[in-house]
């Protein structure tokens, strides 16, 4: 159980890491482009409110279910390794944070520097974070 409660938790941690990334790239959007595909008489502070609701409890649901991935992964495979006390977890995080930084480059994003911030926030977050809340 305590596994599930720090993955809640880096995922809390996640979200708040998620949404100040995105007003980090707020002024580098083209928000024309982002109105006009909005519903007619849709509240731009009614969206933001909602996304800032939203947002952290997607995050920590995801870390819940890192929470219950690293309770799997530390019963099956045991060991510590690259400062983690699970080396099999934090190599499966690292994965997924790569993947992340390989969005930008596959869509030939601009916002180079802020998908990379948000790939390091995920594997530092869920690949050292959690195991060590989960102690």
């Amino acid at each position: 159980m305590k596994e599930v409660v720090a993955g809640l938790t880096a995922g809390l941690v996640m979200g708040m890491v998620f949404i100040g990334a995105g007003a980090a790239m707020l002024p580098t959007l083209n928000l024309e482009r982002l109105i006009r595909r909005l519903p007619e008489g849709t509240s731009l502070s009614l969206l933001g409110i909602v996304l800032a609701l939203f947002i952290p409890l997607v995050w920590s649901l995801l870390g819940m279910i890192a929470g219950l991935f690293y309770l799997t992964v530390t019963n099956l495979v045991p060991g510590s390794g690259l400062g983690s006390p699970n080396l099999a977890f934090t190599l499966t995080v690292l994965a997924f944070s790569a993947a992340i930084a390989l969005i930008p480059f596959l869509n030939q994003n601009r916002r180079l520097w802020q998908w990379l911030a948000l790939s390091l926030s995920f594997a530092a977050t869920f690949g050292w974070l959690l195991p060590y809340l989960a102690r």
